[in-house]
């Protein structure tokens, strides 16, 4: 008898802790769930900046930057047309200067991949051939380099991809520049193990000259379920560098490459996300692309203390048919998702499909900007580039 109820003892035991966890479960999601209660978006307003590009100038860029220098608002766009820099008045909506940049000779320094402007004078460029870092003047003449080719480990180090989708920007925190890295080689051959393992923030120290691979990778359970794009952006915030990885609905926080926090940064448009094609020709891959829907950029709206992240939704099966290129380069549906200053979800606002070509962007007092340049936005012609500002609105 005594045995009996043992058994029956430990079996309400286990009931108990099976419903313990239950409830707690369901306490837990109706937790995540109240914190995603929608309280922010962003709202479409008639505040327009529109500038002229000429015949040799697209009105779409690989880079660009805000800079408000001397209480002028100045435009930095990256022209690769002529591989060179135009700086335009965002007042007086009109073009200032061009610095255009060699690609070869004694002041060569590639094609030019992206940049950082301190001032009209002072712009710190990356290349797409050379694994330094130049700072260069007005004229584009180079006044010093930095290079990162070799780690200390003897590890070379290949150009980083600095840029707009997602963004990816160059970073100079108590004198050590921050530069994103990438997994090299076929990511459909790469072992998992290799993967996980891959150091993806190179260190370059301006005064040792001493260039280190930090111990920050990939987090260890991004490709758990399947192989997914490992394209990431990355920003600083001051305090924080916060990456935005392809696949992943959370972002990840760390002030030193060291211990990190993870914040649900995620979309209620966006229900799955493809995994990598395993035939990789081109055009499977780009299909793949234009059809799978993907995280992009991260953004910190110093001004109202915000941080906005980009999501890409999956392209018709028609659309994509019509034009498989156009399809896959620009993304016609975008969702941006907002956080509050402490990384929690507050909103999300879905842009009008095929307006806005959400790659070029910037943010100032007013607001955050984003280009109408979209190539199937028949409201803008070739000549014409158009920013439209949003304004966040609080319920």
């Amino acid at each position: 008898m005594n045995h009996v109820n043992l058994k029956i003892s430990v079996i309400l035991s286990i009931v108990i802790v099976a419903l313990t966890a239950y409830i707690a479960g369901c306490i837990n999601q109706s937790s995540e769930s109240s914190a995603r209660v929608a309280k922010a978006s962003l709202m479409i307003t008639d505040d327009k900046i529109i500038l002229h590009a000429d015949s040799s100038t697209l009105n779409r860029f690989d880079y660009i930057q805000y800079l408000n220098h001397h209480d002028k608002e100045l435009l930095f766009f990256l022209n690769r047309v002529k591989n060179e820099i135009l700086i335009y008045d965002a007042k007086k909506e009109n073009p200032i200067h061009r610095i255009r940049v060699p690609v070869e000779g004694p002041d060569g320094a590639g094609t030019i991949q992206g940049f950082k402007v301190y001032s009209p004078d002072s712009i710190l460029i990356t290349s797409r051939q050379i694994s330094k870092i130049f700072l260069i003047d007005g004229k584009g003449k180079i006044l010093q380099s930095y290079s990162y080719r070799t780690s200390i480990d003897g590890e070379l180090i290949y150009p980083v991809r600095l840029g707009m989708d997602p963004y990816k920007e160059l970073d100079l925190v108590g004198g050590k520049f921050y530069l994103p890295g990438m997994v090299e080689g076929n990511w459909l051959q790469i072992s998992e193990r290799d993967f996980v393992n891959t150091r993806i923030c190179i260190e370059l120290d301006t005064m040792s000259k001493k260039v280190s691979k930090l111990s920050w990778g990939y987090p260890s359970d991004y490709w758990q379920n399947g192989r997914k794009e490992p394209v990431f952006g990355r920003i600083f915030d001051g305090q924080h560098f916060i990456y935005s990885f392809w696949g992943d609905e959370y972002i990840y926080v760390t002030a030193d490459h060291l211990g990190y926090s993870k914040h649900y940064a995620g979309t209620s448009y966006l229900k799955n996300i493809q995994n990598l094609p395993k035939e990789q020709t081109m055009q499977d891959y780009m299909k793949y692309i234009a059809g799978s829907g993907r995280y992009s950029t991260i953004l910190f709206d110093l001004h109202r203390k915000v941080y906005y992240r980009w999501v890409y939704l999956p392209e018709e099966e028609e659309l994509i048919s019509q034009d498989l290129m156009k399809s896959a380069r620009f993304p016609s549906k975008t969702v941006i998702v907002i956080l509050d200053s402490d990384f929690n979800w507050i909103g999300e606002t879905k842009l009008p499909d095929e307006r806005f070509y959400a790659a070029n962007f910037f943010i100032n007092k007013k607001g955050l900007y984003l280009s109408e340049c979209h190539p199937n936005n028949d409201r803008v012609g070739e000549d014409s580039i158009i920013f439209t500002r949003l304004d966040l609105r609080y319920f």
